[in-house]
């Protein structure tokens, strides 16, 4: 069995900082003009560029996009129903779907796992409570006169009695990125776990498992008052890739460094959805069913897609048909800005850039850490992961908008992504996550990674943990 020691001195390291968060921003503010040619065929080629750019451009682009403080300091803003569009006209465009084809939830590290930034998680979410502490600002983005002041600003959410939780970059909220990056680049999470974005988008790229939306309602313009958005955690294509992320479950078998090179999905696979997130009210229908986490009230500004989850709306990453685990995220006051983007030729859409942030309770996520087997047979990663969710909340579970005065109760969470059409296939019933209850834990995928039942070595001592 391979050495995997007990500390995770980088998860340390990030409790006693305090650090904090990220997002990505575009153009655009009220153009007019929404739906623009661009390669709607390509897999993962708008992820990749988006991916690996890691750069910003100035805030103010998009309408959502304001101010904080007298020093008017620029944030990311986040969008709301409030900055609908009057009332417009004009035919339905089919009902159709995308799925995510690229996603980052803050660690890089795409489509190389060694190009893992700690930092990215800075430029990914929103400002989710359209307030600023102790952000950061690219160079070049702030005048004179607020390269003091808006750094210096210090307004929170919420109390957290532990620790100061940063912004990241034009005051997003994004503390779930910030431990995805730093669990990505530890030697006992992020290899072993397959747990990195290159992981990740390897199995989207495969076909293995994605996020679907349904996108129904729309009239295909710039601007549409009523749109209905449903979304859906599918566990891949009925009939999957005949090539491998990884030819193997232990820590012998690395990612394959070409897998980018490979074929992206075509549409004539279907993929499919799972049961657990049909919503049974629904009446059968020519196409999927609705979702419960759904958005019957969105709308699309300026070719923007505007929508609002329902609380403990479930993202999951679901592993079940790929080679790492995935992750679920159980998403509070979920924020969903998409630009949609349609190819003259194909007809077919995309999201073009994609940004979803909300808050996730720390029993939720320690939850999902616990499904793929990430527990006390982790040691002291494990208790310090614990320590860090329940010490860096930055948000209230209950609403995005500031109460200084109530406890912090859930970490903002920031993703981005890209997303492409694709074929709807059937709806299949996919196992229940695993039962970690009262203390239960699976054995993990990788046979490297201790079992549960092991015993730890004595506090202070590092080793791996043994029979």
């Amino acid at each position: 069995m391979r050495q995997l020691k007990a500390g995770l001195a980088l998860i340390t390291l990030a409790t006693v900082c305090g650090c904090g968060r990220t997002t990505e921003l575009g153009s655009d503010l009220d153009a007019g003009s929404g739906a623009k040619g661009s390669g709607a065929s390509g897999g993962t080629g708008t992820g990749a560029s988006a991916g690996a750019g890691g750069g910003e451009e100035a805030v103010g682009t998009r309408f959502w996009e304001d101010t904080e403080s007298n020093a008017a300091c620029p944030t990311a803003g986040r969008p709301d129903k409030s900055q609908r569009p009057a009332e417009t006209g004009g035919a339905d465009v089919d009902t159709f779907f995308v799925v995510t084809d690229w996603m980052d939830l803050g660690s890089g590290g795409y489509p190389d796992p060694s190009q893992i930034d700690e930092t990215f998680w800075k430029q990914r979410g929103f400002n989710l409570d359209r307030s600023c502490n102790a952000a950061s600002w690219p160079d070049g983005a702030l005048a004179d006169s607020q390269l003091n002041a808006c750094p210096a600003l210090k307004q929170k959410a919420c109390k957290n009695p532990f620790q100061n939780v940063f912004d990241g970059d034009y005051c997003r909220d994004n503390a779930i990125g910030s431990l995805f990056a730093i669990a990505s680049l530890s030697p006992i999470v992020g290899e072993p776990f397959r747990f990195t974005g290159a992981d990740f988008n390897c199995a989207i790229h495969r076909g293995s498992m994605g996020i679907v939306f349904k996108i129904s309602g729309y009239n295909g313009q710039p601007n549409d008052s009523s749109v209905r958005v449903d979304v859906y955690s599918s566990t891949g294509v009925t009939q999957p890739a005949n090539w491998n992320c990884r030819n193997g479950d232990s820590g012998a078998y690395p990612l394959d460094p070409i897998w980018t090179q490979q074929a992206p999905q075509p549409l004539t696979k279907q993929w499919q959805f799972s049961q657990r997130d049909i919503d049974p009210a629904t009446p059968p229908t020519d196409t999927v069913a609705n979702s419960k986490w759904a958005d019957p009230g969105a709308y699309v500004r300026s070719g923007w897609l505007i929508a609002e989850l329902p609380p403990q709306t479930e993202l999951w990453f679901n592993g079940l048909n790929a080679h790492t685990p995935g992750m679920r995220f159980l998403v509070n006051n979920g924020v969903l800005a998409a630009r949609l983007e349609q190819d003259k030729q194909s007809q077919l859409w995309t999201i073009s850039e994609g940004t979803l942030g909300g808050s996730i309770r720390p029993g939720d996520m320690i939850t999902s850490f616990r499904e793929i087997g990430f527990c006390e047979n982790l040691c002291d990663s494990y208790t310090t992961t614990v320590g860090y969710l329940n010490q860096t909340v930055d948000m209230l579970s209950a609403s995005n908008d500031p109460v200084p005065d109530a406890t912090c109760d859930a970490l903002s969470f920031g993703m981005a992504f890209t997303a492409n059409t694709i074929t709807p296939g059937p709806i299949v019933d996919v196992p229940a996550p695993p039962d970690v209850s009262g203390g239960k834990c699976p054995s993990p995928r990788n046979p490297d990674i201790p079992p549960p039942g092991c015993i730890c070595p004595p506090v202070g001592q590092t080793g791996e943990c043994q029979f």
